[in-house]
């Protein structure tokens, strides 16, 4: 009997263990399989006077990061100055910061070395967080446009109020680690950063540092700026200007690196990018050298967020003439691309490339999104709690896909879009039929 109640009792605890194991894989919603998500890093930044920070004037602060993997890149209390950033981002209610340390550092590993210039980009008008992240993502697989920010998702405490979930990643300036940039002070023909940015239009009695060609406003970001300086940049993107609308292949080919304004293009295109013709569009004029793109920046209102136009995944939009200064400075395409794309030789070069790159850039953003899906989906989702979605008040109008309250179903239709997008851009440019649409 002993036997039989010892048997019974054995049988039970292993039925019992093999059930407890076949449950803790198990959710309560029809089975599906539990991954038990990861905490985000936590950055706590404390002003030095208690204040909050809220305009474009630097305040000294101290930053505390910590729940980095490993505890690898953790720290306390580094000295550093904070200020507001952006655009138009600056007047939404959550704000996007800048931090400029004391001394150099490398938050969180990324990038290729240490820098004292970060930014916390709020991503208020996208209603999935992650638009930014995902083209830096594809723009590291282009290999012909220089540097690209790193970035990653941490939870910020500001003076001990949480502010909810942002996107940390590497300043779009000039250093060692970041766009290479050697100017020299002395020599007017040196390297030059220069940013297409509508927003910084030509004020009365300001510094050297902007300049108008045609109906675009650029600023420009190089240090040491002289007159000599200010007169040789300025002319040489007005006849950068002209060859491009009226040159020859070869003096376009003498005069910009083809390669980087190719994948350039094909990042902006994939991602609808409704931006690119007015603002945050960065080049680097070489010392003696070509023009080239570098450092994707902004795409907060890509991936269709933006407007009848930008919304839909089908329709050429960046390169395309229709667009080209006709739909006011916020909703137009890149004027110098659709310059390039006039051009049937510069077609087939964007074709071709695609074919090399459009599915891998498309694999890369969609396993992306389901990695930050598995690890990180409830907490991103959280960001909603603190900032509730805004939906129509919002510049980005979102599309019927993100007017859900769950941030799983936004993420799945940013996916399907992307993949549609694809779609859309193997069919343009697989077809002879359609590709020179653009063709003078």
């Amino acid at each position: 009997m002993r036997k039989s109640v010892s048997a019974i009792l054995l049988f039970v605890t292993v039925m019992a263990s093999v059930l407890l194991a076949s449950c803790a894989g198990k959710t309560g919603d029809g089975g599906k399989d539990a991954v038990k998500e990861k905490k985000l890093p936590v950055v706590r930044i404390t002003t030095e006077d208690g204040r909050d920070v809220s305009d474009r004037n630097y305040r000294r602060v101290t930053v505390t990061l910590e729940g980095s993997p490993e505890g690898e890149y953790d720290f306390a209390d580094l000295p550093a100055e904070m200020k507001c950033r952006g655009n138009s981002t600056i007047h939404m209610p959550k704000k996007p910061y800048r931090i400029k340390f004391d001394e150099k550092i490398n938050l969180m590993g990324q990038g290729d070395g240490p820098s004292r210039s970060w930014v916390l980009l709020a991503c208020h008008m996208d209603l999935t967080l992650i638009r930014n992240h995902l083209a830096f993502t594809m723009g590291k697989r282009l290999g012909n446009i220089g540097f690209t920010t790193s970035s990653s998702f941490v939870r910020v405490f500001l003076n001990g109020e949480d502010r909810g979930i942002y996107e940390l990643a590497e300043h779009h300036g000039t250093g060692r680690y970041r766009v290479v940039a050697d100017e020299d002070p002395t020599e007017k023909d040196t390297d030059y950063f220069v940013e297409l940015d509508d927003y910084e239009k030509i004020q009365e009695n300001e510094p050297l540092c902007k300049f108008e060609v045609g109906n675009d406003g650029y600023v420009i970001k190089s240090d040491c700026m002289t007159p000599t300086k200010y007169t040789f940049i300025f002319r040489w993107f007005l006849d950068t200007d002209k060859i491009l609308k009226t040159g020859a292949r070869e003096e376009i080919e003498e005069r910009i690196d083809l390669p980087s304004f190719v994948d350039m293009y094909i990042l902006q295109e994939l991602t609808k990018n409704t931006d690119a013709g007015s603002s945050s569009f960065f080049y680097l004029k070489k010392g003696g050298g070509k023009l080239y793109c570098t450092c994707p920046w902004d795409f907060d209102l890509a991936f269709g967020n933006e407007g009848d136009v930008g919304r839909s995944p089908e329709g050429l939009f960046v390169g395309n003439p229709k667009y080209d200064q006709e739909h006011g400075w916020d909703l137009r395409a890149h004027a110098w691309i659709c310059d390039l794309m006039r051009r049937e030789w510069f077609v087939d070069m964007v074709a071709e490339r695609w074919a090399e790159v459009g599915h891998g850039l498309r694999d890369a953003a969609t396993e992306e999104i389901d990695r930050l899906t598995e690890e990180y989906g409830t907490e991103l989702a959280s960001n909603f709690e603190r900032w509730d979605p805004v939906w129509d008040k919002t510049m980005g109008n979102p599309s019927e896909w993100e007017r859900t309250d769950s941030y799983t179903e936004r993420l799945d239709g940013l996916k399907k879009w992307i993949v549609e997008r694809t779609e859309w851009l193997d069919g343009y440019f697989g077809d002879p039929e359609t590709r020179y649409d653009t063709v003078d």
